[in-house]
């Protein structure tokens, strides 16, 4: 049966053999003529059972690849949930302390090398991490250990904040804080100031700066001693003191110095007559005594003037330590005529050492106002020191001389000069330099300590500049003073 026509061509359908076949008719036509007809014939269930059949086949190979797929998905995701799960219980651990614990993953793709970083940041973690509990165990042993030394520590240590905050760090601190308390009801907290006390600026902003300071409250006395803390880069923490109590050592002192200020008094009656009759003699038998009697007369005249000298000297430091200050008796002083007159005194003393004794004094000198008594005793123990100390056969220079509003006295010697560290002390009471013969010793070590506080009296100075081996000089400044009215009346 014709089933119509398609693009000119026929379709039929045809039975046959009982199978129905679907035939397609057409002329065969080339360059618009017709060369005869064609006709294409299929059975009408070819395509059914084409597609059957491509079913039938092609389902087992879709399984097979869904089921590839699911294993291969499977084995896939457990190749890469596995080490991320291990990092993953890895983190967790090292996170809750345990920096023993390591990934174990070990693959040469992008999550093992996460793993092993991350194992080896973990390793250095634990490593940086035994370093620092070993630090914190020294550093708990010696916090340990500073704390049982501070606790057996008989001063007391405090520390003072940037911010001004003081804490006590041991229990001596803590009862002389209450002692300073329970005194206070009895007096006063008051400075006991050292004399010549240099307040620099930056003291003056922290007081606690200052090396050493006494206080006394009530009935009590306290040394203060202070440093600053700084760190290794120079930055400042604090401040740390500590505090003493030497109530009992201030009052012995006091009673020592009582007793020298009692004895010298006394001894200075007894050398008064033995000097004035040794002198009496000297003058009265000089043509009936011998060579050696007056030998023995001159040394017991000598040996008084040094008895009395070492007395005055004794004095003057009680005041100095009793006053704070010696008391002056200001009067007009012809400088040029008192260090004539001492270096006169003072040439044949040198002359017998062998030393070249060489004095120079301008011709104009200024007259100055000041203490004649006090600035005899500096002039002569500048130069009494140059002797002692210069070898025989050395010189000792005196230079007076003038300059920007002052008197200057150098005293230079060639001696055996200072080190460093006898230069720092050399000022201090009772200091003195061991290196002469033991004939030569003569003196407390007061000379220099109470001869600086003489010129810082007079509002000078005394300073010494010296080398090893190649001598001395001592600088003795006094301002050129006018006396005021008031002064000058009382005089």
């Amino acid at each position: 049966k014709a089933l119509g026509d398609i693009n000119n061509t026929q379709l039929r359908e045809w039975e046959i053999e009982e199978r129905d076949y679907r035939l397609a008719i057409g002329a065969l036509q080339v360059g618009g003529a017709s060369l005869g007809v064609f006709s294409v014939g299929l059975p009408t269930d070819f395509i059914v059972n084409v597609s059957v059949t491509s079913r039938d086949r092609y389902i087992p190979i879709f399984i097979v690849a869904a089921a590839s797929v699911v294993v291969i998905g499977y084995i896939v995701s457990r190749f890469i949930t596995v080490p991320l799960s291990q990092l993953v219980q890895a983190s967790l651990a090292v996170s809750q302390g345990d920096l023993q614990r390591r990934t174990g993953v070990d693959s040469p793709d992008e999550i093992g090398t996460l793993a092993k970083t991350f194992d080896i940041m973990t390793e250095s973690l634990d490593k940086r991490t035994e370093e620092l509990q070993i630090s914190l165990r020294r550093q708990r042993e010696t916090t340990g250990r500073m704390e049982a030394i501070l606790s057996s520590m008989g001063d007391g240590v405090l520390f003072e904040e940037i911010g001004g905050e003081i804490m006590p760090l041991n229990k001596a601190a803590e009862e002389m804080l209450i002692q300073m308390a329970d005194n206070f009801m009895l007096g006063p907290l008051q400075e006991l100031a050292a004399v010549g006390q240099d307040w620099a600026e930056e003291a003056r902003k922290n007081p606690w700066l200052l090396d050493s300071r006494r206080f006394q409250v009530g009935e009590r006395v306290f040394t203060v001693h202070s440093a600053a803390v700084r760190t290794d880069e120079s930055e400042r923490l604090g401040t740390v003191i500590v505090l003493r109590d030497i109530t009992a050592e201030v009052e012995a002192e006091r009673l020592k110095d009582a007793f020298v200020v009692h004895v010298s008094h006394e001894l200075r009656t007894p050398l008064t007559v033995i000097k004035g009759y040794s002198a009496l003699l000297s003058s009265m038998g000089e043509d009936s005594l011998d060579e050696k009697q007056k030998y023995f007369l001159e040394a017991i005249l000598n040996n008084t003037d040094d008895l009395i000298m070492m007395v005055n000297t004794i004095l003057d430091y009680s005041e100095i330590e009793a006053k704070g200050q010696l008391g002056l008796r200001p009067q007009s002083v012809d400088f040029s005529v008192l260090v004539r007159e001492i270096t006169d005194e003072w040439k044949p003393q040198m002359e017998d050492k062998g030393l070249d004794f060489d004095v120079e004094i301008p011709s104009a000198v200024p007259v100055v106002y000041a203490d004649a008594r006090r600035l005899r005793w500096v002039l002569v123990n500048i130069v009494r020191n140059a002797c002692q100390y210069t070898p025989e056969g050395g010189s000792v220079d005196v230079k007076l001389s003038v300059n920007d509003g002052n008197i200057i006295v150098d005293v230079t010697d060639t001696g055996m000069g200072l080190s460093a560290e006898d230069q720092r002390r050399i000022f201090s009471r009772f200091y003195r330099v061991m290196k002469v013969q033991e004939d030569e010793k003569r003196g407390i070590g007061l000379g220099l300590y109470v001869s600086r506080a003489i010129a810082e009296a007079h509002g000078g100075e005394l300073s010494l500049v010296s080398e090893v081996g190649a001598g001395s000089t001592f600088t003795f400044k006094i301002p050129i003073a006018q006396p005021d009215s008031e002064s000058e009346k009382g005089n």
